[in-house]
């Protein structure tokens, strides 16, 4: 993890400190949003998709 925090921080444009905080904290976020997503659907809450009919497809959808 460390080196691909590393290898990132080399490639990235250059931004404040207190950018890359925010940046970071969003894209938490946005992670936390589509495991969300995953277990609504898992659990039959979002009728617009139905209920999966296999447990991989929770993980599936969570490893994406």
């Amino acid at each position: 993890m460390e080196r691909l925090r590393t290898w990132l921080d080399e490639h990235a444009e250059q931004v404040s400190d207190s950018d890359v905080r925010l940046l970071r904290v969003l894209k938490i976020g946005e992670e936390f949003d589509e495991v969300a997503e995953a277990l609504h659907g898992a659990m039959g809450a979002n009728l617009a998709r139905g209920r999966p009919t296999r447990g991989t497809t929770l993980i599936r959808n969570c490893a994406m």
